[in-house]
């Protein structure tokens, strides 16, 4: 049987070390190459805060962690900072991201009229060629590979997938949300697992957007044994199991302001003895309110350190 390897994303939340390295004054960069160079010089200089398998918090890392674990797959992370990198990898602990939220650059690429492929491609020419995609599968050639990939980093990694060996074919397989999709080459869309919503239906697997493609990775392995078919046999398997589920009614929900929100969460944070959990629930179940998990999170810590201050 074929050893697995699992690749997964990074996250926005990480274990902070004594040094978090980020790029301050975004503004003052006129290219992507410049940038890339600037924030490679930061990372050759820093000092390792630990293995990347600690640094990674949150579900979704957790979830693919987990799953790695349960099949003894060897699991790596693309990561926007440091290209790809293994889970027993020492790292530095960093604040850099494509997706949305503190520290990202998707503003300034849309500004640049460039995509997260851009970044990659530029980011990768700095850090050297052994952090690229096609390094981690020459390094692997006979693992089954199992990507685990949000829409921003099948987008981040879109140029180097169009450029795969036809080899690698017969064993890649993609799981990534709806919108994922749409930036998977067209002579990879057969490796692309067809889930989608209907996942919700399953308790044991539901969750927030941003950890979809790791609850399904979970599902994948652990309930349909997915990673031992070739991949058009796991599409199959997936679709029919998927076929008797259906997709949970999405309440409809009224977009707030911060302040809004934030006097939403001041307000109730004594019913909730300020917990993030339950204060998210109310947002969303009883009030009503539309908050996506990293922003609600942001405005939950703001929050949080304010009634601190004026304790």
């Amino acid at each position: 049987m074929r050893a697995v390897t699992i690749l997964t994303s990074c996250t926005n939340r990480k274990r902070s070390g004594k040094e978090v390295l980020r790029l301050t004054g975004l503004e003052k960069y006129r290219s992507v190459v410049s940038l890339s160079k600037a924030w490679t010089e930061i990372v050759e200089k820093a000092t390792p805060a630990g293995k990347a398998s600690s640094i990674y918090q949150g579900r979704s890392f957790s979830e693919a962690k987990a799953t790695a674990s349960s099949i003894e797959a060897s699991l790596y992370v693309v990561s926007a900072g440091l290209g790809i990198v293994s889970a027993g990898e020492m790292i530095p602990s960093y604040n850099l991201t494509v997706s949305q939220g503190p520290q990202s650059l998707a503003p300034l690429l849309t500004k640049w009229e460039l995509e997260g492929a851009d970044w990659w491609e530029a980011l990768i020419t700095h850090l050297g060629k052994q952090r690229s995609l096609s390094s981690l599968l020459e390094r692997s050639i006979e693992n089954r590979f199992l990507f685990a990939l949000p829409a921003s980093y099948i987008d981040l990694l879109s140029k180097e997938l169009a450029t795969l060996d036809e080899r690698f074919l017969s064993h890649l397989y993609i799981i990534t949300s709806e919108r994922g999709k749409s930036f998977v080459p067209s002579k990879l869309l057969n490796n692309v697992m067809p889930y989608d919503e209907r996942l919700e239906a399953l308790s044991k697997y539901a969750g927030t957007r941003s950890d979809f493609p790791q609850r399904a990775l979970r599902h994948f392995v652990q309930e349909l044994q997915g990673h031992l078919k070739t991949p058009l046999e796991a599409r199959e398997v997936v679709s029919n199991a998927l076929a008797v589920l259906e997709k949970p009614t999405i309440p409809s929900r009224i977009k707030k302001s911060n302040e809004e929100i934030i006097s939403h969460l001041r307000e109730n944070w004594d019913r909730f003895d300020g917990t993030a959990h339950g204060l998210l629930r109310y947002l969303r179940d009883e009030a009503m309110i539309a908050c996506e998990q990293s922003r609600f999170r942001n405005l939950w810590k703001q929050v949080k350190e304010e009634l601190a201050a004026g304790a």
